[in-house]
């Protein structure tokens, strides 16, 4: 890719970042996803793409604030926070952002680990789990759980190398 896409890319992602750290969806400040129910408000799932975006775009990410705001915000289980879609971006961002050993990707790894292990629904009906379960279903739910749950591993160095 030309060097202007990426710096177009990177420029983008400034213009729709505040100065807390939190990305936009369309502009600064707007928080939310459309879905086919219509607006929901996400916005660390935001900042965790954000996050992700500039790490792949820059081998040497430094949005610090991002990355604290996501280490504040670790996965709780409960119905208004369970969020698949925000719980994997936000451990590609942290893991490309801090590293295997770095310790806000440790702690958010654990947490997230301790959440989905002990809270596998036992009948498996993942029905009404999440937002976004109407959206992609079941399969969904179990390839989020599945992919947050096996980073890192060596696929992501393969995606880093792949990505420069």
């Amino acid at each position: 890719m030309p060097r202007s896409r990426y710096d177009g890319a990177k420029a983008w992602l400034e213009e729709v970042r505040d100065e807390d750290g939190r990305t936009g969806y369309t502009h600064r400040g707007v928080r939310r996803i459309i879905l086919s129910r219509g607006p929901r408000e996400h916005p660390e799932a935001l900042t965790a793409m954000g996050l992700l975006g500039g790490c792949l775009l820059d081998p040497n990410p430094a949005n610090a604030k991002a990355a604290e705001r996501l280490g504040a915000a670790l996965p709780i289980w409960n119905m208004e926070h369970v969020d698949l879609y925000y719980w994997f971006l936000g451990t590609l961002a942290l893991l490309w952002q801090d590293g295997p050993s770095g310790v806000r990707f440790l702690a958010w790894r654990s947490k997230l680990r301790e959440v989905l292990l002990k809270h596998v629904p036992p009948d498996k009906s993942w029905e009404g789990l999440e937002p976004h379960l109407s959206e992609g279903g079941a399969t969904y739910a179990v390839t989020m759980h599945a992919l947050a749950l096996q980073l890192p591993s060596k696929h992501v160095a393969v995606l880093r190398a792949a990505s420069r």
